[in-house]
Protein backbone atom coordinates (compact mmCIF):
# COMPACT_ATOMS: atom_id res chain seq x y z
CA UNK A 1 0.00 0.00 0.00
CA UNK A 2 3.03 2.56 0.88
CA UNK A 3 3.94 2.28 -2.91
CA UNK A 4 0.82 2.31 -4.23
CA UNK A 5 0.26 5.48 -2.51
CA UNK A 6 3.63 7.17 -3.75
CA UNK A 7 2.15 6.40 -7.24
CA UNK A 8 -0.93 7.88 -6.84
CA UNK A 9 0.76 10.91 -5.76
CA UNK A 10 3.08 11.32 -8.79
CA UNK A 11 0.06 11.18 -10.94
CA UNK A 12 -1.27 13.50 -8.97
CA UNK A 13 1.25 16.05 -9.56
CA UNK A 14 0.79 15.51 -13.32
CA UNK A 15 -2.70 17.20 -12.97
CA UNK A 16 -3.57 21.00 -12.49
CA UNK A 17 -6.66 20.59 -10.30
CA UNK A 18 -7.76 18.19 -8.55
CA UNK A 19 -10.32 17.78 -5.14
CA UNK A 20 -10.52 15.05 -2.30
CA UNK A 21 -14.79 14.48 -1.46
CA UNK A 22 -14.77 13.27 2.09
CA UNK A 23 -16.93 10.87 3.22
CA UNK A 24 -18.10 10.13 6.72
CA UNK A 25 -15.78 7.45 8.53
CA UNK A 26 -18.94 5.69 9.51
CA UNK A 27 -19.93 5.39 6.16
CA UNK A 28 -17.05 3.46 4.65
CA UNK A 29 -15.05 1.51 7.36
CA UNK A 30 -13.44 -0.66 4.75
CA UNK A 31 -11.61 2.53 3.29
CA UNK A 32 -10.82 4.25 6.09
CA UNK A 33 -8.57 0.85 7.58
CA UNK A 34 -6.93 0.77 3.95
CA UNK A 35 -6.11 4.63 4.19
CA UNK A 36 -4.26 4.10 7.61
CA UNK A 37 -2.46 1.06 6.60
CA UNK A 38 -1.67 3.10 3.33
CA UNK A 39 -0.24 5.91 5.27
CA UNK A 40 1.69 4.27 7.60
CA UNK A 41 5.43 3.28 7.51
CA UNK A 42 4.83 -0.26 6.36
CA UNK A 43 8.10 -0.87 5.14
CA UNK A 44 9.84 -0.91 8.05
CA UNK A 45 8.26 -3.67 9.09
CA UNK A 46 9.91 -7.15 8.48
CA UNK A 47 8.54 -9.15 5.62
CA UNK A 48 10.00 -12.31 7.15
CA UNK A 49 7.45 -15.44 7.76
CA UNK A 50 8.29 -17.45 10.80
CA UNK A 51 7.90 -21.12 10.87
CA UNK A 52 8.53 -23.99 12.85
CA UNK A 53 8.81 -27.66 11.31
CA UNK A 54 7.14 -30.32 14.14
CA UNK A 55 9.04 -33.33 13.36
CA UNK A 56 6.72 -35.70 15.91
CA UNK A 57 2.91 -34.74 16.57
CA UNK A 58 1.57 -32.28 18.99
CA UNK A 59 -2.35 -33.98 19.26
CA UNK A 60 -2.35 -37.73 19.05
CA UNK A 61 -5.67 -38.33 17.88
CA UNK A 62 -8.19 -41.35 19.49
CA UNK A 63 -8.04 -43.69 16.91
CA UNK A 64 -11.20 -43.36 14.91
CA UNK A 65 -10.42 -42.03 12.28
CA UNK A 66 -7.69 -44.58 11.71
CA UNK A 67 -10.33 -47.38 12.35
CA UNK A 68 -12.32 -46.08 9.48
CA UNK A 69 -9.92 -45.37 7.51
CA UNK A 70 -8.55 -48.74 7.35
CA UNK A 71 -11.69 -50.39 6.88
CA UNK A 72 -12.47 -48.37 3.90
CA UNK A 73 -8.53 -49.20 2.83
CA UNK A 74 -9.59 -52.75 3.16
CA UNK A 75 -12.78 -52.30 0.96
CA UNK A 76 -11.08 -50.85 -2.05
CA UNK A 77 -8.02 -53.74 -1.61
CA UNK A 78 -11.07 -56.30 -2.10
CA UNK A 79 -12.53 -54.27 -4.91
CA UNK A 80 -9.60 -53.11 -6.83
CA UNK A 81 -7.11 -56.79 -6.09
CA UNK A 82 -6.30 -56.81 -9.95
CA UNK A 83 -5.96 -53.08 -11.17
CA UNK A 84 -4.67 -50.67 -8.48
CA UNK A 85 -5.38 -47.79 -10.80
CA UNK A 86 -9.26 -48.31 -10.80
CA UNK A 87 -9.49 -47.17 -6.81
CA UNK A 88 -11.25 -43.82 -7.69
CA UNK A 89 -14.40 -45.76 -9.21
CA UNK A 90 -14.79 -48.08 -6.24
CA UNK A 91 -14.26 -45.22 -3.51
CA UNK A 92 -18.23 -44.26 -3.88
CA UNK A 93 -19.43 -47.47 -3.52
CA UNK A 94 -17.40 -48.61 -0.24
CA UNK A 95 -17.74 -45.33 1.29
CA UNK A 96 -21.67 -45.97 0.62
CA UNK A 97 -21.45 -49.59 2.24
CA UNK A 98 -19.28 -47.86 5.28
CA UNK A 99 -22.07 -45.44 5.99
CA UNK A 100 -25.16 -47.85 5.67
CA UNK A 101 -23.15 -50.52 7.48
CA UNK A 102 -24.68 -51.88 10.95
CA UNK A 103 -22.41 -51.16 13.84
CA UNK A 104 -22.35 -53.80 16.94
CA UNK A 105 -20.91 -50.76 19.32
CA UNK A 106 -23.56 -48.14 18.33
CA UNK A 107 -26.48 -51.08 17.17
CA UNK A 108 -27.06 -47.99 14.34
CA UNK A 109 -25.82 -47.52 10.86
CA UNK A 110 -23.46 -44.29 10.33
CA UNK A 111 -26.67 -42.77 7.91
CA UNK A 112 -29.18 -43.68 10.63
CA UNK A 113 -27.42 -41.32 13.13
CA UNK A 114 -27.37 -38.41 10.87
CA UNK A 115 -31.05 -38.51 9.52
CA UNK A 116 -32.56 -40.92 11.87
CA UNK A 117 -34.51 -43.44 9.29
CA UNK A 118 -32.83 -46.24 7.38
CA UNK A 119 -31.24 -46.24 4.13
CA UNK A 120 -33.21 -46.96 0.96
CA UNK A 121 -30.78 -49.58 -1.44
CA UNK A 122 -30.57 -49.95 -5.33
CA UNK A 123 -31.93 -53.55 -4.71
CA UNK A 124 -35.34 -51.68 -3.31
CA UNK A 125 -35.52 -49.58 -6.07
CA UNK A 126 -34.98 -51.85 -8.59
CA UNK A 127 -36.83 -55.22 -7.26
CA UNK A 128 -39.70 -52.95 -5.11
CA UNK A 129 -40.05 -53.47 -1.58
CA UNK A 130 -43.42 -52.01 0.65
CA UNK A 131 -42.19 -48.75 1.74
CA UNK A 132 -40.84 -47.64 -1.99
CA UNK A 133 -44.40 -48.98 -3.17
CA UNK A 134 -46.32 -46.70 -0.37
CA UNK A 135 -43.98 -43.69 -0.96
CA UNK A 136 -46.01 -40.55 -0.76
CA UNK A 137 -43.27 -36.92 -1.81
CA UNK A 138 -45.58 -34.91 0.68
CA UNK A 139 -46.27 -37.37 3.39
CA UNK A 140 -42.65 -38.24 3.37
CA UNK A 141 -41.17 -34.63 3.50
CA UNK A 142 -43.37 -34.17 7.24
CA UNK A 143 -41.88 -37.27 8.77
CA UNK A 144 -38.11 -36.48 8.17
CA UNK A 145 -39.00 -32.93 9.03
CA UNK A 146 -40.31 -34.88 12.65
CA UNK A 147 -37.92 -37.62 11.91
CA UNK A 148 -34.96 -35.14 12.30
CA UNK A 149 -36.74 -33.05 15.31
CA UNK A 150 -35.96 -36.51 17.10
CA UNK A 151 -32.37 -37.53 16.25
CA UNK A 152 -31.06 -35.62 19.61
CA UNK A 153 -33.25 -38.60 21.40
CA UNK A 154 -31.33 -41.64 18.94
CA UNK A 155 -27.47 -39.84 19.30
CA UNK A 156 -27.73 -39.81 23.10
CA UNK A 157 -29.09 -43.46 23.21
CA UNK A 158 -26.11 -44.31 20.63
CA UNK A 159 -23.59 -41.79 23.33
CA UNK A 160 -24.74 -43.95 26.15
CA UNK A 161 -24.25 -47.53 24.19
CA UNK A 162 -20.75 -46.48 22.86
CA UNK A 163 -20.03 -44.86 26.94
CA UNK A 164 -20.85 -48.56 28.41
CA UNK A 165 -18.95 -50.31 25.64
CA UNK A 166 -15.84 -48.53 26.37
CA UNK A 167 -15.91 -48.93 29.98
CA UNK A 168 -16.44 -52.87 29.76
CA UNK A 169 -13.27 -52.60 27.43
CA UNK A 170 -11.39 -50.66 29.43
CA UNK A 171 -11.98 -52.91 32.65
CA UNK A 172 -11.29 -55.62 30.21
CA UNK A 173 -7.72 -53.92 29.67
CA UNK A 174 -7.08 -53.04 33.39
CA UNK A 175 -7.54 -56.25 34.34
CA UNK A 176 -4.08 -57.64 31.97
CA UNK A 177 -2.19 -54.41 31.93
CA UNK A 178 0.73 -53.84 34.48
CA UNK A 179 0.88 -50.73 35.24
CA UNK A 180 4.42 -48.53 34.20
CA UNK A 181 5.51 -45.97 36.88
CA UNK A 182 8.56 -43.94 36.27
CA UNK A 183 10.04 -41.76 38.53
CA UNK A 184 12.39 -37.99 37.74
CA UNK A 185 15.65 -38.95 36.72
CA UNK A 186 14.80 -42.59 35.36
CA UNK A 187 16.30 -43.49 31.75
CA UNK A 188 13.97 -44.47 30.02
CA UNK A 189 13.71 -45.57 25.75
CA UNK A 190 11.30 -44.66 23.40
CA UNK A 191 9.55 -46.65 20.78
CA UNK A 192 9.90 -45.77 17.61
CA UNK A 193 6.59 -46.36 16.01
CA UNK A 194 5.22 -43.71 18.28
CA UNK A 195 8.33 -41.01 17.84
CA UNK A 196 8.48 -41.46 14.06
CA UNK A 197 11.98 -40.28 14.43
CA UNK A 198 13.65 -42.86 12.00
CA UNK A 199 12.57 -45.45 9.44
CA UNK A 200 10.40 -48.55 10.28
CA UNK A 201 10.14 -51.92 8.93
CA UNK A 202 10.92 -55.40 9.72
CA UNK A 203 13.93 -55.74 11.02
CA UNK A 204 14.37 -52.40 12.33
CA UNK A 205 14.78 -51.68 16.45
CA UNK A 206 11.64 -51.21 18.20
CA UNK A 207 13.06 -48.72 20.35
CA UNK A 208 14.76 -45.60 20.47
CA UNK A 209 17.34 -43.49 23.18
CA UNK A 210 17.91 -43.53 25.65
CA UNK A 211 16.34 -40.55 27.35
CA UNK A 212 16.00 -38.96 30.96
CA UNK A 213 12.51 -38.53 32.51
CA UNK A 214 11.88 -34.88 32.63
CA UNK A 215 9.05 -34.38 35.07
CA UNK A 216 6.13 -36.81 35.76
CA UNK A 217 2.58 -35.01 34.66
CA UNK A 218 0.33 -37.63 36.30
CA UNK A 219 -2.02 -40.23 34.66
CA UNK A 220 0.71 -42.02 33.21
CA UNK A 221 2.35 -39.10 31.06
CA UNK A 222 5.96 -37.92 31.21
CA UNK A 223 8.10 -35.23 30.06
CA UNK A 224 11.08 -36.55 28.78
CA UNK A 225 14.86 -34.89 27.72
CA UNK A 226 17.57 -36.24 25.96
CA UNK A 227 21.33 -37.02 27.46
CA UNK A 228 22.35 -33.90 26.57
CA UNK A 229 19.78 -31.47 28.40
CA UNK A 230 17.45 -30.63 25.96
CA UNK A 231 13.55 -31.36 26.40
CA UNK A 232 12.18 -33.53 24.20
CA UNK A 233 9.01 -32.13 22.25
CA UNK A 234 5.64 -33.14 23.76
CA UNK A 235 4.51 -35.45 26.56
CA UNK A 236 4.71 -39.41 26.15
CA UNK A 237 3.12 -42.32 27.39
CA UNK A 238 4.13 -44.80 29.47
CA UNK A 239 3.01 -47.18 27.23
CA UNK A 240 5.55 -46.06 24.49
CA UNK A 241 8.28 -46.15 26.78
CA UNK A 242 10.13 -48.57 28.43
CA UNK A 243 13.15 -48.75 31.19
CA UNK A 244 16.85 -48.12 30.31
CA UNK A 245 19.51 -50.32 31.95
CA UNK A 246 22.39 -48.60 32.80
Amino acid sequence: MAKYLRVIKGILTQFDEWYAEHVPREENTTEDALSQLASSEIEKYPRSIYFQVLKTPTVHANGQAEVANRIILDGLKNRVERSRNTWVDELLPILWAYHTTYKVITEATPFMLTYRAEVVVPLEITHGSPRIEAYEPETNNEGMRLTLDLIDEVRDETNARNAEHQQRASLYCNRRVKERIFQQGDFVLRKIEASGVRERGKLALNWEGPYKVQKTLGWGFYKLETMNGDEVPCTWHASNLNVHYV
